[in-house]
Order: structure tokens, then sequence, then C-alpha cells
């Protein structure tokens, strides 16, 4: 008997993009939404391979599932041109930009403001 080399093709598991991204409270709370909406995202262009389309695909149903409060975000975004609007590397940094901006740099206020100085360590250390 030979080893014959049988091929399963892969089907696509039947799967909902994530649900609307939820845009309430503080900075914090929408930083935090963000980044576990992100991360859904990501799973679900790799399972559904979404990621062999078009970049207008793409965009359009990132759009459509991230829902209309994100929406009204992103209509406020501004894109250099009219392609970058479609670029679905380019929303996603805006939002990351959007979201997360702010957050990264309050923190590092916060890390400095707390940090004690050691005895002996000058101002610039």
């Amino acid at each position: 008997m030979s080893d014959v080399e049988t091929s399963t093709v892969f089907k696509a598991p039947n799967i909902s993009p994530p649900k609307s991204l939820t845009i309430e409270g503080n900075l914090a709370a929408c930083a935090e939404s963000w980044k576990i909406w992100k991360q859904m995202w990501e799973n679900y262009v790799i399972l559904s391979r979404i990621d062999t389309q078009s970049d207008q695909y793409q965009s359009a149903l990132f759009l459509h599932s991230i829902g209309p409060d994100a929406m009204k975000v992103y209509n406020g975004m501004k894109f250099s041109d009219d392609e970058d609007k479609h670029n679905i590397s380019d929303i996603i940094d805006k939002f990351d930009s959007h979201f997360l901006g702010d957050t990264k740099e309050f923190f590092e206020r916060f890390k400095f403001n707390k940090r004690d100085q050691l005895s002996g360590e000058t101002i610039d250390q």
C-alpha cells in the first residue's frame, strides 16, 4: 500500500462579525472596549479569511460591524485622500489613535508622578 496524500478542503466557519463597539463611560472604559473589539475583529478576519478580499470590501465590513457610535468617530477622522478611507490598516490605526492615544499619555504621566526620587538621585536621573 502506498501513502496517498488526500487533501481536504477547508471550509470556513459560518460566524458573524463582532457586535457593535460600545462607546460608553470614561476614556479608559472606551479604550478597553476598543481593545477587546479589535481583538474580536482580528480573530474574525482570520477565521473568515476576510483578508483575501479587497481593502474596500474589508473596510465596508469593518465599518458596518463597528456600529453607529463608532461610525460617528470614523466620520470625524481626517484622511489624506479617498484611497486611505478604504485602507483597513489606516482606519484601524486611526481608531487606535483615537481611543488609545490619550490613554498612553495619561498612563505615562501617572507612572512619572508616582515615582519616588531616591536619595542621592538627581532630578535628571
